[in-house]
């Protein structure tokens, strides 16, 4: 099965983060769609799914961190698990410590 990965974006500075979570993915058949350069997120988000050629989709953010199981996870529930949808049930914040420019 392989998963598309979605991207919408108008940050260029986030998409080395964004390309690192994605290649550091362990799931092997896997595709990144990264639509930039629309001002309405709901045509952006539209056109990554008219390009996505998986059979699945997993939507990253340009700003998330995201595991490097987490779309083998999505496609053993998927495969395996008779989940129609599949998604993680808790997020992870990090937050630096704040230090002074001062």
């Amino acid at each position: 099965m392989k998963i598309s990965c979605l991207a919408v974006t108008n940050r260029h500075a986030f998409r080395p983060w964004l390309e690192w979570n994605y290649e550091k993915q362990t799931y092997p058949d896997k595709e990144l769609v990264i639509v930039e350069g629309c001002n309405d997120i709901v045509e952006a988000r539209n056109r990554a799914l008219a390009l996505a050629k998986g059979d699945a989709i997993a939507w990253f953010d340009d700003d998330d961190w995201s595991h490097p199981l987490r779309l083998a996870r999505i496609a053993r529930s998927l495969l395996w698990g008779n989940a129609a949808v599949a998604g993680s049930r808790i997020g992870l914040f990090v937050q630096e410590p704040y230090v002074s420019l001062r």
